[in-house]
């Protein structure tokens, strides 16, 4: 069994156990790890409505998130969560190219599940990408789109420079553990088993987890990292909708998008965007 995960502090077996009644400690199942997770409660999926908070907040701080490191051109793509599109990346899109970043959206239409047909042209895109700017691409999943990601680099490194999961459930062993208003929408469990056997492994190359405790629509404990070199989990106050546009969550981006190839430290929480990240993170 995982007994901990390196995150800027060890995540006890017992965190996934929280004490708050707004948790659910029912349906109570294992991450493909053993590390135990609860279903998220109604109450946090209720509170996804502050994806719009958090995109306000993105907007009203985009001057000061601007004043970050300039990227070099290197390419990024962005892979949207289930039932999404590229239209739910546009910001962190447009952000990202005024950065300095050649961002591009996965231009599949909406995500609408793992089906056997994807991903060969997802593959297709990546190479593209690489091809075009002759650089390796860093790609930036959220949700499932983060599964999507951690798959593309674990059959093409050579092509991939990093990956970056916005609350991506790659620890989940079943669909048992979604929100109902995932599973009562469309029916994945049949191409989510195609994935299962391999999405927990890491991929070869360097990996940032976001999640957050609160996530309204899949359990926190199955987006964690399994420790090891190149390897982190970040832990920030946000929804699941709206960690794409989550200013806590464009900080750690636009930190680890500027390291150099080849350079690797975890990342640290500072200055007025420490606050969308827990006092536990900056200890």
């Amino acid at each position: 069994m995982l007994e901990k995960v390196r995150h800027h502090r060890a995540v006890q077996i017992s965190d996934a156990r929280p004490d708050n009644p707004a948790e659910d400690i029912v349906d109570q199942e294992e991450t493909s790890s053993g590390l135990p997770f609860l279903k998220p409660s109604r109450l946090f999926l209720f509170m996804e409505g502050r994806a719009l908070i958090e995109a306000g907040s993105f907007l009203a701080s985009w001057p000061l998130l601007a004043q970050n490191k300039r990227g070099d051109g290197r390419p990024v793509l962005l892979l949207p969560g289930f039932m999404a599109g590229d239209g739910s990346m546009i910001l962190i899109k447009q952000f990202l190219r005024q950065m300095g970043y050649a961002a591009s959206g996965w231009r599949q239409g909406r995500n609408m599940g793992p089906t056997p047909d994807l991903l060969n042209p997802l593959v297709e895109q990546l190479r593209r990408l690489y091809e075009k700017e002759d650089r390796k691409v860093a790609l930036i999943g959220q949700s499932l789109g983060g599964v999507y990601a951690r798959e593309l680099a674990r059959l093409h490194p050579e092509m991939v420079s990093k990956v970056i999961t916005l609350g991506s459930p790659f620890r989940m062993p079943s669909t048992a553990g979604v929100s109902e208003l995932v599973r009562e929408d469309v029916e994945i469990d049949a191409e989510f088993e195609a994935l299962r056997k391999h999405m927990a492994s890491p991929p070869p190359v360097p990996v940032t987890a976001l999640y957050s405790r609160s996530d309204g629509i899949v359990p926190w404990q199955t987006c964690i990292e399994s420790p090891g070199e190149s390897r982190e989990s970040i832990e920030i106050f946000s929804s699941h909708i709206g960690m794409a546009v989550n200013p806590g969550a464009i900080t750690v981006i636009l930190d680890r998008l500027a390291l150099p190839h080849g350079v690797w430290r975890p990342y640290t929480p500072g200055g007025i965007m420490s606050l969308w990240f827990p006092l536990r993170n900056n200890s």
